[in-house]
């Protein structure tokens, strides 16, 4: 492989010619039929060799380029065989289904990016092409073949391909793996970098962030997931993309970040606490209580603290303490305990008052006792049953007057659960008052 081919309608060999001498300029070679076909050759020969023997191909999309049989039989035929496309858009043109799937380069503006697409020419020669000789002649036919498959045109050979490398530990295997996360087609390359991800290959991270940006919520899952498995090794990317403008990608980064643990996340998730999107904030939260770092946690009571704070954030900030553990956070989860309007927040504040088990809480449990709502009780007396401090007794007694009768049995529970003699002893009290044996 010598040349960059150039695919093009002959209505383009001006903007054809600019371009080869700009390829020249950056140290390319390049191949246009106007240049290389001799008179008398048979000249699709001759062309499907210079495509065979291309380190990759331009071709030149305009609408004529679009319904020219020859464009599209040039970069057919390359890509059945393995060369890299790179479209460039010169005129705007609908492009063939096969082409939506790669990144084109936007010619149709007055600013060429010219750097761009040198680079790209650039990154291409730079990577071992799957169907080079020299490789294909030193692994197993299966592999040879697989790797043949990767390019076909029909996706059941290409599936089966991919389920082929997949399943077999020959590190030419593997390298194909990670050469397909360069392929054409958006789809395989998303499914390598999935399938890599299993085998905790860092190089499958790029593909996998990029996937944040898929519009399908299951695929954008199994890239979490994916970035998920590979740890460290993706915390630099989803760092990069906390602050993207698509919405989606903020929350899959958040929630990536969260799962991977990785302590060195929380400065940008402090920040994300400010998103506009309250989704975003929801899981920054979230991602945050997952950490289980202390740093955060002032920044979580402002939250509790702010007034403009809705019911599902507090929420999500009271779960995120629980998970953290702090004894420091029982203070603030005691006032909304006492004071907040919304009965589900009063509930999960007992929850985790009764998960951190600190005597702090104690007083704010029990005047709980008395909440105007069931549930809110029901959470009450178990948080006094974990923390076990014989001081609850006498308000846990009061309780078993309860007119609710799971609140009553709750209290039971927690009375039976701090276990003293004179807990027992109530207990007994009740049942003999019940003639309960």
């Amino acid at each position: 492989m010598t040349h960059i081919f150039i695919s093009y309608n002959h209505e383009d060999n001006d903007f054809a010619e600019i371009l080869s001498h700009r390829l020249h300029d950056a140290g390319f070679t390049t191949w246009r039929d106007v240049d290389k076909l001799s008179a008398g050759e048979i000249w699709r020969v001759e062309i499907d060799q210079a495509i065979k023997n291309a380190l990759a191909m331009i071709v030149i999309m305009t609408p004529n380029a679009k319904i020219s049989q020859y464009v599209t039989y040039e970069w057919a035929f390359a890509w059945g065989v393995g060369v890299k496309v790179i479209p460039v858009m010169l005129k705007p043109a609908e492009l063939h289904p096969r082409l939506e799937d790669i990144q084109y380069l936007d010619f149709t503006g007055q600013i060429r990016p010219w750097d761009k697409l040198i680079d790209a020419v650039r990154r291409t020669t730079e990577l071992k092409n799957y169907n080079k000789n020299h490789i294909l002649q030193k692994i197993p036919t299966f592999i040879q073949q697989a790797i043949m498959g990767l390019n076909s045109l029909k996706a059941a050979e290409r599936e089966e391909a991919i389920q082929s490398l997949a399943k077999t530990d020959h590190p030419a295997a593997h390298e194909a793996m990670i050469e397909a996360l360069e392929h054409p087609l958006k789809e395989l390359r998303i499914q390598m970098g999935l399938l890599l991800a299993e085998f905790q290959e860092p190089k499958a991270v790029p593909i996998l962030i990029d996937t944040l940006h898929n519009k399908d919520n299951d695929i954008r899952t199994n890239a979490i997931t994916a970035l998920t498995k590979l740890g460290l090794p993706a915390v630099t990317g989803l760092h990069n993309v906390l602050y993207d403008s698509d919405r989606t990608v903020r929350l899959a980064a958040a929630q990536a970040l969260g799962e991977i643990g990785d302590i060195t996340a929380i400065p940008d998730l402090l920040k994300m606490l400010r998103d506009i999107d309250e989704d975003v904030r929801v899981n920054a939260v979230e991602a945050i209580g997952k950490i289980k770092d202390n740093t955060p946690l002032q920044a979580l009571f402002e939250i509790l603290r702010d007034a403009k704070s809705s019911t599902r954030l507090r929420r999500a900030v009271i779960i995120a303490l629980i998970s953290i553990g702090n004894a420091d956070a029982v203070p603030e989860l005691s006032k909304c305990l006492l004071n907040d309007e919304y009965a589900n927040i009063r509930y999960i504040a007992a929850v985790a008052l009764g998960e951190i088990r600190n005597v702090v809480a104690l007083p704010a449990l029990q005047e709980t006792l008395h909440d105007s709502d069931h549930e809110v009780r029901l959470a009450a007396a178990s948080a006094l049953g974990k923390i076990g401090d014989s001081s609850a007794i006498p308000a846990l007694i009061e309780t078993l007057q309860d007119t609710d009768i799971a609140v009553v049995d709750r209290t039971l529970g927690a009375l039976r659960r701090i276990g003293t003699s004179e807990a027992l002893a109530a207990i007994q009290d009740w049942q003999n008052s019940k003639n309960i044996d």
